[in-house]
């Protein structure tokens, strides 16, 4: 996968700053993501304990961004997941949107123009990227 390092490392700084902002941060995100995509809060059986997963998933993500061995297999978590629900495009532009706008508003001036393009380089380059992996994968229902 290809990441601009100057990216992930300024995206890494930032989510440190908003780690001990994690449950404002989930709470906005999500509800953000669900005023988006109302359908998704019950495909998702959303609760406190399945928000804090994909918070501990994006920590993971964001700190492996120059590790393309781990970020492979934590992506290989998300896909499976993609695939169960079987998701439409849509859910990506969404995402997207709600994590801006959450991002906005925790991290507030320290979100300015430099901040947001490296939170978008790096968005699209995992994007892309899970969209490579998903190709021709199917949900295992257990």
């Amino acid at each position: 996968m290809k990441i601009d390092m100057e990216s992930a490392r300024l995206v890494q700084y930032l989510f440190e700053k908003i780690i001990s902002k994690r449950d404002v941060l989930i709470k906005m995100f999500f509800e953000k993501l669900f005023e988006f995509e109302p359908e998704l809060k019950q495909q998702l059986n959303y609760d406190a304990k399945s928000s804090e997963r994909y918070f501990s998933i994006c920590h993971e993500i964001i700190s492996n961004l120059g590790n393309n061995a781990r970020l492979s297999f934590l992506l290989s978590v998300i896909i499976f997941d993609l695939n169960c629900l079987n998701l439409n495009e849509s859910i990506y532009l969404s995402t997207g949107k709600a994590m801006l706008w959450s991002l906005t508003k925790t991290l507030g001036t320290n979100f300015n123009f430099e901040s947001r393009k490296a939170w978008i380089s790096i968005y699209l380059s995992i994007k892309q990227e899970i969209e490579i992996q998903r190709e021709g994968k199917e949900c295992l229902k257990i």
